[in-house]
């Protein structure tokens, strides 16, 4: 018989420090699982305010316990990001709670205005009959306010935009005199600083830094990708010098913008070269550790980069030809042939890495392999069907799977979406 409760207590920890620094995974439900979640936060960071809230949510149940009410306590976590997909994730596990205890209400326990946020969230779903909110008390407000800005440079939001954009401007403004050419100190300090703020404005700063913990993730120097990746570098750092290289060797004025298609004409070959080198690393890697669904994508980033850089490379020498500073650039009929050839290049690319990537799975699948979805085991392969790119799957009833649907293959088993 399903268990219900009037009263549900609440405490919400928005950007899951749970589970970043205690490794503790939500919802939480129980006085007892409660108070270790508390206890691992609170030594895993004494500091953390979400530990006090916790520790303010058990007092609470407690006292209401004591008075008789029907009431219960959980523990819900979010995401790190603070964004949509911690506010979807609370939501996930109210709704969970809801389908599992029927409370009517709950008493919302926050250490402050991020969880209070979550407020219409947690409306939209059921009542909210009290919120608590635990301020930390300071014996001194010259020491609450110390800790205040010491916990705000320590966050990464933060940190990057104080302390890492300025360290950005003066490390540029160091180079630029390094290569004496200082006139353009300004605008190249400008020019990247408004860089900079854009890709934080609009949201692509997260996925950067999310993009680079996944391949620190995912690489290692005892991996034989490591040399690759090197190689991929060390390109790059060529590419820039064939780029001057060959503004100079034009023995022209150029205006800015001419200087920037003259500097892409001599690099972009070795910059194509770098982009392939490391594509070529990451298709190690995930046939290394058996991201299978990776694989197929850095397989095809791989024939897009190739036909991107002839477009672009046809296009730079086009342009180049017609402003006069190369005395001859292909024609436009050239550059809607090569495009037509480039385009293909892709198709053709994509049919292959489809077919290597069906026959990769199908090699290495066996009947008998545990199938994992949300890393809980719903059956074994009982068959597979080649022409239509399928896995049979067992357990009480038998279910077919699409190939892409399959995100890791290890030796414990496939893992799908």
């Amino acid at each position: 018989m399903k268990k219900t409760v009037k009263t549900l207590v609440l405490t919400v920890d928005r950007d899951d420090d749970l589970g970043k620094k205690a490794k503790i995974k939500g919802p939480i439900l129980g006085e007892e699982k409660c108070l270790k979640a508390a206890e691992g936060l609170a030594l895993a960071d004494p500091t953390e305010s979400d530990a006090n809230a916790m520790f303010q949510a058990i007092k609470t149940y407690r006292e209401l316990k004591k008075e008789g009410e029907d009431v219960e306590i959980a523990i819900i976590t979010g995401h790190p990001s603070r964004g949509i997909r911690a506010d979807r994730e609370v939501r996930k596990q109210i709704e969970g709670l809801k389908g599992k205890l029927g409370f009517e209400e709950v008493v919302l326990v926050s250490d402050g205005a991020d969880d209070e946020q979550l407020i219409p969230v947690i409306q939209s779903i059921t009542k909210i009959a009290n919120i608590q909110t635990v301020i930390v008390k300071q014996a001194k407000e010259i020491e609450k306010s110390y800790y205040v800005v010491k916990e705000v440079l320590r966050d990464p939001h933060f940190a990057r935009l104080i302390f890492g954009l300025p360290g950005v401007v003066l490390l540029i403004y160091a180079l630029v005199y390094l290569l004496g050419i200082e006139k353009l100190s300004l605008n190249i300090i400008i020019g990247l600083t408004g860089f900079y703020l854009m890709i934080k404005g609009f949201g692509i700063e997260d996925a950067i830094v999310k993009w680079f913990a996944s391949f620190k993730k995912t690489t290692s120097i005892e991996r034989a990708s490591f040399p690759v990746y090197m190689a991929s570098l060390l390109v790059i750092l060529l590419a820039v010098w064939a780029g001057l290289d060959y503004i100079s060797t034009l023995g022209k004025t150029l205006s800015p913008l001419s200087a920037s298609v003259a500097f892409l004409s001599g690099s972009i070959g070795l910059f194509a070269l770098a982009v392939v080198l490391f594509f070529t690393g990451r298709i190690m890697d995930m046939y290394q550790i058996g991201e299978v669904a990776k694989l197929r994508k850095y397989s095809k980033s791989l024939f897009t980069a190739i036909s991107v850089y002839i477009i672009l490379d046809t296009t730079i020498k086009f342009i180049l030809g017609t402003t006069n500073i190369i005395e001859a650039g292909p024609s436009f009929l050239d550059f809607i042939f090569i495009f037509v050839i480039a385009v293909l290049i892709t198709f053709v690319g994509f049919m292959i890495v489809n077919h290597l990537y069906k026959k990769v799975l199908f090699r290495h699948i066996r009947k008998g392999t545990k199938v994992y979805k949300l890393e809980a085991e719903i059956g074994t392969i009982s068959g597979l069907d080649v022409k239509k790119g399928l896995i049979k799957v067992s357990d009480k009833e038998e279910k077919k799977i699409p190939l892409k649907k399959i995100i890791k293959l290890t030796s414990e088993g496939l893992e799908i979406m």
